[in-house]
């Protein structure tokens, strides 16, 4: 049919590249480590078949933390679509320890995952001052 399509010159069919989700990359420090309390990061790129960067409207990327009881570990998750095949992904885990942080592109893993996030204790360090008396504080 395309090539009647395309012969006969009544139009043209564009076939689409449909992303596959074992061709995207997730990549970012996120993906491995996060402090309880601190924005966590990392960035998909969504690809085709022939591993090239893909965008489609109708791709469903969905992220979901999880901690190793099956409950959900963060406070927020934002997900920022670059409309490009790329997107910038953050989210803030509530809790320490190990979480499965499962990244999905149309109900698939992406490459690589689910990925094992260590969520480490947030540490306020103390600042020292110099006080009026000439002296560390």
């Amino acid at each position: 049919m395309l090539d009647i399509i395309n012969g006969e010159e009544i139009g043209f069919l564009e076939i689409q590249h449909q992303t596959k989700a074992g061709e995207a990359i997730a990549e970012g420090k996120g993906l491995n480590e996060g402090t309880a309390g601190c924005e966590a990061q990392f960035n998909l790129i969504t690809r085709n078949a022939n591993k090239r960067q893909c965008y489609s409207k109708r791709d469903r990327v969905t992220i979901e933390i999880r901690d190793e009881l099956g409950q959900e570990c963060v406070t927020e998750v934002r997900l920022d679509d670059n409309k490009t095949g790329s997107y910038y992904i953050s989210y803030f885990p509530r809790v320490q320890g190990r979480c499965k942080l499962s990244v999905k592109v149309n109900g698939e893993h992406v490459r690589g995952g689910p990925f094992s996030v260590l969520v480490k204790p947030f540490h306020v360090k103390p600042v020292l001052t110099f006080g009026k008396e000439g002296g560390w504080q």
